[in-house]
């Protein structure tokens, strides 16, 4: 009965909306493309106080020099509070299932309002990692709904950019999730598994339930994993 609640679930398609997320460390001048200033990372969540960015100027030259208090605190995921944090996660997501993966229909009601504008729900939680230098690399988003007096998370699009992967940045993503449920109540998560995941999501405590073939929309080679975890 649990699977075929989550089969369930299949949200609709909408039509992505480009976002670039090439990602710049130097500034000259004060001449910042809009570019440049939507890829400049959020303060980073601090966990020792807050963070402290220092700048050289060297012959006109603006350096961004991060300190050692924001090297720490960069690396703590954080859950998407505000539009742009929710930019960054649904950048790293064009980056990873658009550009990279040819995956045409990366987005969903859950992404969007009926306007078609990028929107935080209360039942949708965007989790973002950040590198060592504060800019964000990797995203995953987890649905929550109740069936009866239980509630159940659905774990999806969970991405990392090329150059941050094998960092555990993935799985600093996943255990945020999987915090975040906890603190809900969430008894039960699944998810679709692209098949190079599904190792990395048994590792994790997933199980497969079934496995999904000619599905393009979600994978690259049109074959899912469906897995289930109990919290």
């Amino acid at each position: 009965m649990l699977v075929a609640l989550f089969a369930l679930w299949g949200p609709s398609e909408l039509q992505a909306f480009p976002i670039t997320t090439s990602r710049t460390r130097t500034r000259i001048g004060t001449n910042e493309s809009p570019q440049k200033r939507f890829l400049r990372p959020p303060s980073a969540p601090s966990v020792l106080g807050r963070s402290v960015v220092q700048s050289e100027r060297l012959g006109g030259l603006e350096q961004r020099r991060t300190t050692e208090v924001e090297r720490r605190t960069s690396r703590v995921a954080t859950i998407a509070r505000d539009q742009r944090t929710l930019k960054h996660a649904i950048g790293i997501r064009q980056k990873v299932f658009v550009e990279e993966q040819g995956i045409p229909n990366a987005f969903d009601q859950w992404d969007r309002n009926v306007q078609g504008e990028w929107t935080l729900r209360d039942e949708v939680y965007h989790a973002l990692s950040f590198d060592a230098e504060g800019y964000p690399v990797g995203t995953g988003r987890m649905l929550v709904q109740s069936a009866g007096t239980e509630k159940f998370g659905w774990i999806s699009n969970v991405a990392v950019l090329k150059e941050a992967r094998r960092t555990g940045r993935a799985k600093q993503v996943m255990e945020l999730l999987h915090n975040q449920a906890k603190t809900l109540g969430v008894k039960w998560i699944s998810l679709h598994s692209q098949k190079h995941a599904i190792g990395f999501y048994e590792c994790l405590g997933y199980r497969t339930q079934s496995m999904l073939h000619g599905v393009p929309r979600d994978g690259p080679n049109g074959v899912l994993a469906f897995m289930v975890k109990r919290l």
